[in-house]
């Protein structure tokens, strides 16, 4: 979808077909991100806001700001409707729902994509269906939430101007665990807990932690609006690539989740940007660049680190948040990091326990 608005913002000629498996699309999740004001993906997001706040559940806490960013927040229904609006008004696009996908081959210089009932051709298909089962599962750590949209009494989020990005981090036996929490209003806020584990953990699971969660914040909600759960790879496998494939990958099976964060949705805009202007250009669509050497090095240790020493993650976040620099580690978490910046970072952690899994 997000390759489509470019292609009909770039006002693309060609003939593109959205192939979508779900019969109709609703409000089931969410993406937040840093970025300046006046970012082009602002006007998609429900809310913002300037401060956000680190907190250890027993010991320090830390409040941040950076001058020229700000942190957003997109529900997906608002990302969905924008897209839609698009699609309806153009010529050329269409979006065909409730498409199972049965066999892709490629034949001379035309993909055939066969669903149940139908066949479509064309010149070029971007694949962003999720990774197989047996991928995921090889992935270094999960990242694992559940959430809801609470409406609460008058004056139960005391603090709407700020957002709690990671408050009450500790570890348990499985794993480390976090409280999340936007607030929306004064009678309003997305609350999640979210869980960085060595295996994937049941929505059962992650809905008791979050019960434990609004019952410990002493929260009486009036109303729950909406709520959702997911599972993220980090450090997910690289895909085995043939280069004679019919498609090209992106979304996740790509590399669209950073590893070491699970943030998405800015690299899948750049990504369909970049993408936009090759087909526009009358060239084929490319899949999701590597992160840089550097980069792919330091999260896959962060994460092996993380995996095994539980007890020390939130001593390392923690650290990170005051002693990285909140302009470093936002451009760190936004992919937009300096050498000096990853530097800056290294230095913030305890280098023994980083020189350990390294020997």
């Amino acid at each position: 979808m997000s390759l489509a608005r470019e292609l009909i913002q770039r006002n693309f000629s060609g003939r593109v077909i959205v192939l979508e498996k779900r019969a109709a699309y609703r409000n089931d999740r969410s993406w937040s991100f840093w970025a300046a004001p006046d970012d082009r993906n602002a006007e998609l997001a429900a809310a913002s806001w300037k401060h956000w706040r680190y907190a250890l559940a027993s010991g320090p806490s830390s409040r941040h700001a950076v001058a020229d960013k700000r942190y957003f927040y997109v529900p997906s229904d608002r990302f969905y409707d924008h897209v839609l609006g698009l699609i309806r008004s153009s010529q050329n696009v269409e979006l065909v729902t409730s498409a199972t996908i049965e066999e892709i081959e490629r034949d001379d210089d035309v993909t055939r994509i066969q669903c149940q009932d139908r066949t479509f051709r064309a010149r070029h298909a971007v694949d962003t269906r999720p990774p197989p089962r047996e991928r995921v599962e090889d992935s270094i750590l999960f990242q694992c939430f559940s959430g809801r949209i609470l409406k609460l009494p008058q004056g139960s989020i005391e603090d709407p101007s700020t957002v709690e990005l990671m408050t009450e981090m500790r570890s348990d036996r499985r794993g480390f665990i976090f409280d999340y929490v936007l607030p929306l209003a004064d009678d309003r806020a997305l609350v999640e807990a979210t869980r960085f584990s060595d295996r994937p953990q049941s929505r059962d699971d992650m809905d008791r932690d979050l019960d434990e969660m609004i019952q410990r914040r002493s929260l009486e909600p009036l109303a729950i609006e909406h709520s959702e759960y997911a599972v993220l790879p980090m450090g997910l496998p690289d895909p085995v690539v043939d280069p004679d494939d019919a498609v090209v990958l992106a979304g996740t099976a790509a590399g669209a989740l950073r590893p070491a964060t699970g943030y998405a949705f800015l690299r899948i805009q750049r990504w369909a940007r970049a993408c936009a202007e090759q087909v526009v250009g009358g060239q084929a669509p490319e899949s999701h660049p590597r992160d840089a050497k550097l980069q792919r090095w330091m999260d896959a240790l962060f994460l092996r680190v993380m995996r095994k020493n539980p007890d020390r993650v939130p001593e390392l976040f923690m650290r990170m948040a005051e002693h990285a620099g909140q302009e470093t580690l936002v451009r760190f978490l936004s992919d937009r990091a300096t050498v000096r910046d990853r530097l800056s970072v290294i230095r913030s952690l305890p280098t023994g326990l980083f020189l350990r899994h390294l020997i």
